[in-house]
């Protein structure tokens, strides 16, 4: 949990460090199994949420099903799917479903919506990005819920340049690119 406020490269990394907080509780032999369960149900959660009937306005649910599956099965992108890491990059998605969505007409879809919203906030630098769609939703619905996700999205905007300017930045070992000086060095001809 003290990691948790700590910023990486920019951002907070909130989802990853949420879970990692879990594992001490598991057999060392199961951590690996909470990471990739976790990140193969937010691979998961976008396509699932496409096929809810709060993005009925998208288009016939035939069609969301058809595009939940592309999703999901989009080839050549191994590295992202099944990675905690990467997790983040569905995640700004789902949270740009929820912002697109009909308001929720339960209390577990509007508690799913902020708790989504938040950890999209706070995990990656979306909330920047996101942020303006959701005042331009706000702005063309003026309904109450489209207000609690630019709050949302508000704080972690905030957030974001104090993390940028606090964040420990990853070194390169071996600088930057490839250059012809380093090539000849590494095989003995200088």
């Amino acid at each position: 949990p003290a990691a948790l406020g700590v910023p990486y490269a920019g951002y907070l990394l909130t989802m990853p460090r949420l879970v990692a907080s879990v594992a001490p509780f598991l057999p060392l032999a199961k951590v690996p199994l909470l990471f990739n369960l976790v990140a193969l149900i937010t691979h998961a959660l976008p396509a699932i949420y496409l096929v809810s009937a709060r993005m009925r306005r998208l288009g016939p649910r035939s069609v969301r099903i058809l595009l939940g599956v592309l999703y999901v099965g989009v080839p050549s992108v191994a590295t992202v799917h099944g990675n905690l890491c990467n997790a983040q990059w569905h995640l700004a998605i789902l949270c740009f479903l929820i912002l697109v969505a009909a308001p929720p007409t339960s209390v577990w879809a509007a508690a799913f919506d902020v708790i989504a919203l938040t950890l999209g906030a706070w995990t990656g630098p979306f909330a920047l990005f996101l942020l303006p769609i959701a005042v331009a939703v706000a702005w063309v619905r003026r309904e109450r819920w489209s207000m609690v996700r630019v709050g949302i999205l508000l704080v972690g905007a905030a957030v974001l340049p104090l993390t940028l300017a606090t964040s420990a930045r990853p070194k390169s070992i071996g600088g930057l690119g490839a250059s012809g000086r380093g090539t000849r060095e590494h095989f003995g001809l200088e």
